[in-house]
Order: structure tokens, then C-alpha cells, then sequence
């Protein structure tokens, strides 16, 4: 029997709403706490490398990289997937709506649920330098056509000048 793939996405998901909550559970009653307590031993006993300053206040995080984690996680990936797709008729209606959605997070939810490789996705000060790049170019765009402007005017000042002074001059040869 073949499955679509709608199909298989559908029956992962109700797998995932039975066995998702044993997981987590496993996660946060059994692993998390033997896990931090066997980092605490190994740092008492000098087996751990010194942490970096800047890490040095903040609590130590685990992240449970595996099918069942990877795929509750995914559940989060489609449903902002469904919302994006609710709100883009309704953006038809009013192009505010678009406005509450952040793409910047919702990028770094998807490279990080999808766990896309780092090397297809720009850092933050990459993507800073290159908006900054792009305002500079539009910042120059505008100088260059506010100064075509004030080209035109200044051609139709000198044109109208000019006109004036000759249409001046046969009035006075005529008078």
C-alpha cells in the first residue's frame, strides 16, 4: 500500500501526540537532571575545560537533538507554516496584517527545527552589513535622481531665462 505524502506527515503527527509526551518526560524528569549532574561532578573534578567568560553566568542548556525531539519541533514549523497561510488572504483584505508576523525570527525557527547547515544561511552580521549596503546603494539612488531633478529645473530656469531675456529684447527693438 502507498502513502502520499500528506498522509505519512498526518501519521507521524498522531504518532508524535502519543509518543512526544513520554519523550519529554523522559527528557525533563530522567536525562536533563543526570545529565547537568554529571557535568557538575566532572567540572569539581577538573575534567571539563574552563568556561569562557562571557558563558560563565549563563545556565548550561540542553538540547535533544533526535527523531522524536526533531519532530515535535517540526510540529512548531508547521504551524507557523498554517498561520502564514491563513494570514495571506487576509493580507489581500489589509496589507497590515503581514505586519505582525517577524520573518527574521521565523527564518532562525526554520533553519534551526529544519537544522539546515549554518554554512546556507547568512550570520546576523552578515545580514546586517548587507542591509546596510542596500541602504547605502538606495541612499545614493536618491542623491543621484534628486540631483537629475534639480538638473531638469535648472535647464528649464536657464530655458525660461533665456526666453524671458529674448522675448525682452524684441519688445524693446519693437518699442
Amino acid at each position: 500500500m502507498r502513502f502520499s505524502a500528506t498522509e505519512i506527515a498526518m501519521r507521524q503527527r498522531d504518532r508524535m501526540t502519543v509518543i512526544g509526551p513520554i519523550v519529554a518526560r523522559q527528557e525533563v524528569e530522567f536525562l536533563s537532571p543526570l545529565l547537568n549532574r554529571t557535568m557538575k561532578v566532572m567540572a569539581r573534578n577538573g575534567l571539563l575545560p574552563p568556561v569562557p567568560e562571557e558563558f560563565a553566568e549563563e545556565p548550561i542548556k540542553i538540547e535533544y537533538v533526535n527523531p522524536v525531539s526533531v519532530s515535535m519541533r517540526s510540529v512548531e514549523m508547521n504551524a507557523v507554516s498554517q498561520l502564514i497561510q491563513f494570514i495571506m488572504p487576509l493580507a489581500q483584505i489589509d496589507p497590515n496584517v503581514i505586519k505582525r508576523l517577524n520573518p527574521q525570527r521565523i527564518t532562525t525557527m526554520g533553519v534551526e527545527i529544519l537544522r539546515a547547515p549554518p554554512s546556507v544561511v547568512y550570520t546576523e552580521e552578515e545580514a546586517q552589513e548587507i542591509a546596510r549596503q542596500e541602504q547605502e546603494e538606495m541612499a545614493r539612488q536618491q542623491q543621484m535622481e534628486q540631483a537629475m531633478v534639480e538638473a531638469e529645473v535648472g535647464a528649464t530656469r536657464a530655458k525660461a531665462t533665456k526666453d524671458m531675456a529674448e522675448a525682452q529684447n524684441a519688445t524693446e527693438e519693437t518699442g
